[in-house]
């Protein structure tokens, strides 16, 4: 099948989905536009987690990097996380732990740990580009937060060339690089991983489509650009 349209996804994918996209007439380009950089933990460091760990109601994550970064601690008890690839980690990394809330954003994951009432502490693994959405809601109503950055995200900007009829972003981070040094053509369409992303987007163009699914995923994402643009030629 001749390719039809081009779509330039902002993080790596695996070969499989390079393999979806030219089976559907697309051409996939990648450019990585965050590299990810875990802290390193000392001795020190992995007792101090693990104190917290122990200390506070539950752990917290909105980011699968965070929980790789972390996997070498003491196992939390009772985690709240993002759903999609943030929980399938989660449940890889600490198998035993009890989910107690999760949830396709931020702010509803929040909703979700101040709706259960018996959360009163909880400490929060992130990066240092993390979004103030989900500790301001927390703090709001009075739950102590820990935070604490295992990882940190470096931008890796760089202009795209050629016509690219659409991109994917996967992290409001991921916007903001790609954005540094390239434009939209008036034709291309975004493709959000979730809203948090999208709503990043929105500061750039009004033509986005952000994804709308119970486990959000690269394979997902690319799928939802695939049917778009099969609906729209």
């Amino acid at each position: 099948m001749a390719n039809k349209y081009n779509i330039l996804s902002t993080k790596t994918l695996p070969a499989i989905l390079h393999e979806l996209a030219e089976e559907n007439g697309a051409l996939l380009r990648i450019h990585n536009f965050v590299e990810i950089a875990p802290v390193f933990i000392s001795p020190e460091f992995q007792e101090a987690i693990n104190q917290l760990i122990q200390t506070y109601n539950v752990t917290v994550f909105t980011s699968a990097n965070a929980v790789l970064s972390i996997k070498g601690v003491t196992a939390p008890a009772q985690i709240c996380c993002l759903s999609g690839n943030t929980l399938e980690t989660v449940q890889r990394i600490f198998p035993n732990a009890t989910i107690v809330a999760t949830a396709d954003h931020a702010a509803e994951l929040a909703n979700q740990m101040i709706a259960t009432r018996n959360i009163h502490s909880a400490v929060f693994f992130c990066g240092n580009k993390r979004r103030d959405t989900l500790p301001d809601l927390l703090q709001q109503h009075l739950i102590d937060l820990k935070e604490v950055v295992v990882y940190e995200t470096i931008p890796v900007p760089v202009p795209i060339e050629g016509h690219i009829d659409g991109v994917l972003f996967f992290s409001p981070s991921g916007v903001e690089a790609y954005f540094q040094y390239n434009q939209l053509a008036p034709d291309t369409v975004c493709f959000a991983i979730g809203q948090t992303t999208g709503d990043a987007l929105k500061a750039y163009t009004s033509k986005v489509v952000v994804m709308n699914e119970e486990k959000p995923s690269a394979k997902n994402l690319l799928q939802l650009a695939i049917t778009y643009f099969k609906n729209h030629n």
